[in-house]
């Protein structure tokens, strides 16, 4: 089986954004096979971790009812050595552990696949440009190497 598979977003992207986002694309009869959903680190720093889950549990929910057939994704927050903007940073952390457990749980009650990001550590600074919060080449190697193989094995399995 051959999947379309095209970048829609931008970085930066915080919730609810990616609904309009999927709207457009339906208006425009463009539903995806499958959805990868990467986002929602950046709101822990601008909400409570509550709700930034809570938004998120409900819009992948209206994704699961809207697009029949869509395979969904959804991608753990990948973590970071700083946190812009946090007076907390310690509380953020804890945050995005918090909505790793909760997500992998969701993910599992509504058929969604969950794709975890265990080799990229924030200690590791190999990882992560000079600013500590997005990844260096070798990162987003590493990175796309596990979204592929990630694919590979979900969808052999189809």
């Amino acid at each position: 089986m051959r999947y379309r598979v095209r970048w829609e977003g931008r970085g930066g992207m915080c919730w609810p954004e990616p609904l309009g986002t999927l709207e457009r694309l339906k208006g425009r009869g463009d539903c995806p096979d499958v959805l990868l959903v990467h986002l929602g680190e950046n709101d822990l720093v601008k909400r409570t971790g509550l709700d930034v889950l809570r938004d998120m549990k409900r819009d992948l929910t209206v994704v699961r009812q809207q697009w029949h057939g869509c395979h969904v994704i959804w991608t753990a927050f990948v973590p970071r050595q700083v946190w812009r903007g946090a007076r907390k940073p310690g509380a953020i952390e804890k945050a995005r552990r918090k909505i790793y457990k909760e997500m992998q749980t969701f993910c599992s009650e509504q058929g969604f696949a969950y794709m975890e990001h265990s080799d990229i550590r924030f200690e590791d600074k190999e990882f992560f440009r000079g600013d500590g919060v997005h990844l260096s080449f070798v990162g987003m190697e590493l990175y796309l190497l596990q979204l592929k193989e990630f694919l590979r094995m979900t969808f052999r399995e189809r």
